[in-house]
């Protein structure tokens, strides 16, 4: 082989080695290799370009730090894609290996298998590996240059064999060639023509074929056709740059095997002018390494792809692989965790747990445990995990751990969920057996709300019930803010969050269900409550229930709510049919009527006493019987045969009772003639029965003939009234439609009744500014009350003014019926309007004279000198005076008088004394008034006060000195006696008996005053009588004997 060949053998003999500065190359001790240090990414790039000799291996340390180890890495690979790299640590680093194999480094090796082995991994990558025997490396980069020439020359010559000139026989050829076939590589030369001129014994073992074979034979015997193209092309690159060597992967394709992977390191053959003569190659079966790196880099992307936290512990406990999930999961960079005692993620308990887990794994043999534990964030904020650990041995010596960490904070908030999910089910069970024990609304709407409060949590709840008279949801028992349900509003039953909940039959959530429907603002709240839930409890009510903060309704609490709701609407469902079963129970024991029950097997299950008496039974006698026990025969199968028909009906929907004429007969066998109303008696599934209502036919004869008499005596009142008289229904728009008339109205009106019936009634009568007036009628009248009121309409002689009855008798179902009467009362209305004039003239005219007469009398009082003549004056000037006031007074009795019947109110007759007496004492400072009032309600109204103040006045006025008035009242024989006593002289009998109406009005037997009259006026307005009686306080008691309010 030529001098400059070996000359390029020996330039790759250079390791460049990328470590710290402070690191000694304790590896290459012993050997004969050039080293170049570099300790930056910067030195290492600046190595490799740097002309003066060639590197043939990087080996870079992970002590540079992670981020610049794998920086070296991708900048020898930008650079040299094939030149070989090996990444090495001093403790085994999984994660390491996996980003530096992404990176494209070569190998990985950890110091822990000795420096020894470092060397002699690196030897592999060199192209004279075959010196490594004799030591032609050395440490200090020094090269022994005339053995590795006469070594390689003379190995290479030996390996040709008989096609070179002899000179194989040496002894120096003869090591050489030993020395070659000890290499485990493959060695081999090639001539121009891409023929072996030498190989190895290494090669020939990795082709499959002998040295003989090979030595001859074009390289395409182990190589396929793409392989080829790719040597060549490096070929030509290298013959194209100033590079002379490179390495690449190549496919062998043995005699005896499957192809396999091998990386080829090849160099050039030139001659003095620079023409390739051959090539000379080292070839590495790197099918094993490709697998290892492969599995390397599977499990590296496995760990790194779970979502769980995985570690790798050594011996002492010090990190040596971890995955990003376990810096997520931590908070620490992977560098601040590395190597690091796992203490820096555990406090003193952990720590503490997890050595004893790892002695009970020691001493047992198990090799894997699974515990809990507290792990510390970078925040400092703890976090519970699990850790599912694997105990890590070497040849049987505990060589650390390895474990996988899950954060299970969500299972356990779960668990805890679940376990709480497990007390409300447990707690809603009890309130179940609660239920039960409810025998009222009241009672289930309280073990409802105590069991949202209690059970499930839920501090502020309310129940609404259904009033279905009213269609309105009414607050009946509450927890928190709803715990008193008086201050919560009553809906109507699709009003608000509770009446949409109860009309939809479905939970509705405040506030996202009714901003999607844009009506919030229909719910009303206490202003704490920003979240609620409207459960329907079936068709009974709704469960309200409130929160303080957002997000506080979850699917778990919805489902227990359902829950809790289902079984309060079951409870509330048998409270009700308890009540009705107590009620017909006993209307049944109570009944007059003769009512019978038969039951699913045809039997007598109830038979009232009045039906059992009549056919001379007792009712036990009955109970248990068959009907046939009172019926004949026929009259049995014409029962059955009926009931089967009403049976029939009710699989279609069509069922009505029936009404059949029989013959029964009594314990005596005396035949009775009755009409029984027969149907069917309903259960929660089809029916449980028949039930009857029996009437004895001659009573019903004698019924039918008073219902006749009745009807025709109203017809004979109705068509001789001599008031106009209208029967009509309201139409559902309410219009009064006339359906009769009587003979006064068509007078009246001037309309035949042919004409009217079946029109509207105010198209006929009422006058067009009227509209109004008549809707509001109609309207009062639709809802059941009785209208009387002063109208005005349109007759066959002109508007006229009646007083208007209207009295409704059938207001079922969705039309009302009822009669309106018309009493002319034009003339009455005139005169009260002439009246209203002339009193108003009077009034006028009597003022402005009387107040001429007070001018002269003053003037005249102030001008006599004689005292008697002024005395005359100045009491014609009072009683004048009086006379004046007396028309403002007659004036204010007369409003009070039209107000209206007394009769229609009732009043408190103590608090009406107590508001009399305080004015009163306020005015008259002098007078002792003694009240004795028990607090009882009378027929009257607030002009009962204007009779009190009266008397009250009277006494002040007519008892001289300090005057002493008691008011007391009584209740006997069903009245109430209201007495006005005083210490005064009394009221003559002669105006007693004028105002009693004992005896006649005339010039000398009057009254004195108007208070006496308006008292008596006022009693009898109410209803009362009034009569005097001697006081024990010396004068006159006036008793006013009033009707208590429910009596009159």
């Amino acid at each position: 082989m030529s001098g400059r060949h070996l000359n390029r053998v020996r330039q790759m003999g250079t390791v460049l080695h990328v470590r710290p500065s402070e690191s000694a190359d304790g590896a290459w001790a012993g050997g004969r290799v050039r080293v170049r240090t570099a300790t930056t990414v910067a030195a290492a790039v600046a190595a490799l370009e740097d002309d003066s000799g060639s590197v043939d291996c990087v080996v870079v340390e992970r002590r540079l730090g992670e981020e610049t180890a794998l920086a070296v890495v991708e900048a020898v690979r930008e650079r040299r894609p094939d030149l070989p790299v090996v990444c090495c640590s001093g403790a085994p680093d999984g994660e390491f290996a996996a980003a530096a194999t992404r990176r494209g480094a070569s190998e990985y090796f950890h110091r822990e298998t000795g420096d020894a082995s470092l060397a002699d991994r690196v030897r592999t990558y060199l192209p004279d590996a075959a010196e490594a025997g004799e030591g032609g490396i050395t440490e200090d980069g020094a090269v022994d240059a005339d053995a590795a020439l006469a070594e390689a020359d003379g190995g290479l010559s030996v390996a040709v064999g008989a096609g070179t000139d002899g000179a194989a026989s040496s002894d120096d050829g003869a090591r050489m060639a030993a020395l070659l076939d000890a290499v485990e590589d493959g060695l081999y030369v090639l001539d121009a023509e891409g023929r072996f001129e030498a190989v190895n014994e290494a090669m020939a073992a990795l082709t499959g074929y002998s040295v003989e074979r090979l030595v001859g034979s074009h390289v395409s015997l182990i190589v396929d056709e793409a392989t080829a193209e790719r040597a060549v092309a490096e070929i030509e690159r290298l013959h194209e740059s100033d590079v002379t060597a490179t390495t690449f992967e190549t496919t062998i394709d043995p005699a005896d095997g499957d192809p396999f992977a091998a990386e080829d390191h090849l160099t050039l053959l030139t001659d003095d002018r620079g023409e390739i003569t051959g090539l000379a190659g080292v070839v590495r079966d790197v099918s094993d390494r490709r697998k290892r790196e492969a599995e390397l880099e599977r499990y590296a992307s496995i760990i790194e792809a779970v979502d769980d936290a995985v570690y790798a512990l050594d011996d002492q406990g010090r990190f040596e692989v971890i995955n990003d999930a376990l810096t997520d999961l931590t908070g620490y960079d992977r560098e601040e965790l590395l190597g690091e005692h796992t203490a820096v993620i555990k406090d003193d308990a952990t720590v503490a747990k997890a050595e004893d887990k790892l002695r009970e794994l020691l001493r047992g043999r198990d090799v894997e445990t699974t515990f809990e534990l507290q792990l510390q964030r970078e925040s400092g904020s703890p976090v519970t995990c699990e850790d599912h650990m694997t105990m890590l041995t070497d040849d049987g010596d505990f060589d650390g751990t390895a474990g996988v960490i899950r954060d299970i904070t969500d299972r356990k908030e779960r668990e805890r969920q679940l376990r709480r999910a497990r007390e409300r089910l447990a707690d809603l069970l009890d309130s179940s057996e609660a239920l039960l024990d409810a025998h009222s609304r009241e009672a289930v709407a309280e073990v409802v709300t105590n069991a949202a409060a209690d059970a499930l949590g839920f501090d502020h709840t309310l129940v609404r019930l259904y009033d279905p008279d009213g269609d309105r949801l009414t607050a009946v028992s509450g927890s928190g803010n709803g715990g008193d349900e008086t201050d919560r509003p009553t809906y109507a039953a699709d009003e608000g969050g509770p009446g949409a909940a109860f009309a939809a039959g479905e939970i509705r959530h405040y506030p996202a269900d009714f901003e999607a429907d844009g009506a919030d603002a229909d719910v009303d709240l206490p202003p704490e409550i920003v979240e609620a839930l409207y459960v329907p409890l079936g068709d009974r009510g709704v469960l309200s229930i409130g929160a303080t903060e957002r997000g506080a309704f979850d699917e778990r609490d919805r489902s227990m709510v359902e829950i809790l709701a289902s079984n309060a609407a079951v409870a509330l469902e048998r409270v009700s049919y308890e009540s009705e079963l107590v009620q017909y129970r006993t209307v049944l024991e109570n009944v007059q009527d003769m009512v019978y029950v038969v039951d699913e097997d045809e039997r007598f299950s109830l038979v009232t006493d009045p039906l059992a008496a009549w056919l001379g039974y007792d009712s036990e006698e009955l109970v248990g019987a068959h009907p046939s026990e009172v019926l004949d025969e026929t009259e049995t199968e014409a029962f059955e045969s009926v009931i089967a028909d009403i049976w029939h009906e009710a699989g279609d929907g069509t069922a009505e009772s029936r009404t059949v004429e029989t013959e029964l007969f009594t314990a005596d066998g005396e035949s009775r003639q009755a009409t029984v109303n027969v149907s069917l008696l309903p259960a929660e599934e089809g029916f449980a029965g028949s039930v009857g209502v029996v009437r004895d036919r001659s009573d019903l004869r004698e019924a039918r003939a008073k219902l006749q008499a009745q009807r025709d005596r109203f017809s004979y009142l109705f068509d001789n009234l001599p008031d106009a008289v209208v029967e009509g229904r309201l139409s559902p728009d309410r219009e009064p439609v006339i359906t009769d008339v009587n003979d006064a109205f068509v007078d009246v009106f001037g309309y035949e009744s042919e004409t009217v019936i079946g029109e509207s009634l105010n198209d006929y009568v009422l006058p067009p500014d009227e509209r109004e007036e008549g809707a509001e009628l109609d309207r009062r009248t639709a809802a059941g009350e009785t209208v009387q009121q002063e109208v005005r309409r349109r007759t066959a002689d002109g508007y006229r003014d009646f007083l208007f009855r209207g009295i409704p008798y059938d207001t079922s179902g969705e039309r009302t019926r009822g009669f309106g009467i018309y009493t002319d009362i034009t003339d009455q209305k005139e005169r009260e309007r002439r009246l209203e004039v002339l009193n108003r003239v009077l009034r006028h005219n009597l003022r402005n004279d009387l107040n001429v007469v007070l001018g002269y009398a003053e003037m005249l009082a102030n001008r006599v000198e004689d005292d008697t003549v002024a005395e005359w004056a100045g009491t014609l000037h009072e009683k004048a005076s009086e006379v004046a006031t007396l028309g403002d007074r007659v004036r204010s009795l007369d409003q009070q008088m039209r107000r209206g019947s007394s009769r229609d109110d009732t009043v408190d007759v103590a608090a009406a004394v107590a508001d009399v007496v305080e004015g009163f004492r306020a005015d008259y400072e002098g007078v002792t008034v003694e009240t004795d009032v028990p607090g009882v309600d009378v027929v009257g109204d607030g002009r009962l006060t204007l009779a009190l103040s009266e008397l009250l006045e009277n006494s002040a006025e007519h008892v001289p000195g300090h005057a002493r008035v008691r008011v007391a009242a009584t209740c006997d024989d069903g009245r109430v006696a209201l007495r006005v006593a005083d210490d005064g002289p009394g009221i003559p009998e002669q105006e007693r008996d004028v105002v009693t109406e004992t005896d006649e009005i005339t010039q000398l037997n009057h009254g004195s005053g108007l208070g006496l009259w308006i008292v008596k006026w006022v009693c009898d307005s109410c209803g009362g009588r009034l009569h005097f009686e001697e006081s024990d306080l010396g004068g006159t008691a006036v008793v006013l004997s009033l009707t208590p309010a429910g009596k009159s």
